[in-house]
């Protein structure tokens, strides 16, 4: 990843971003990402209210082993997550409820 520090701006007039081709994230989204052990090849990890997907991109590409289960309740946020993870062979997104273990452990390979 590229960091910028620079005065705050419109990050939607930013090259690519519009196209989908660029995401822009902040610090925090990293850091947190950056905080976890390596995950075994084939282990899940879940990312609760995931969109716009800026925490699961991160996911994705600090534990190359791990499969991804992205939950978003929104159906119009968890269909644009889906979208924007399209051709990501090891992520899962699932519309449910953070709250609702039932709605989504299946895709965790629970329950």
């Amino acid at each position: 990843g590229v960091s910028l520090h620079a005065r705050p701006r419109d990050v939607g007039s930013l090259p690519g971003v519009a196209s989908r081709r660029v995401f822009v994230q902040d610090g925090a989204q990293q850091w947190g990402v950056g905080q976890l052990s390596p995950v075994g090849a084939g282990e899940a990890v879940l990312d609760l209210c995931a969109a716009p997907g800026g925490k699961s991109r991160a996911l994705l590409l600090h534990q190359p082993a791990a499969r991804l289960v992205a939950v978003e309740r929104s159906r119009r946020k968890a269909a644009a997550l889906r979208e924007s993870l399209a051709g990501e062979g090891r992520a899962a997104v699932v519309c449910g409820d953070a709250t609702r273990p039932e709605e989504w452990a299946a895709a965790c390979g629970e329950g």
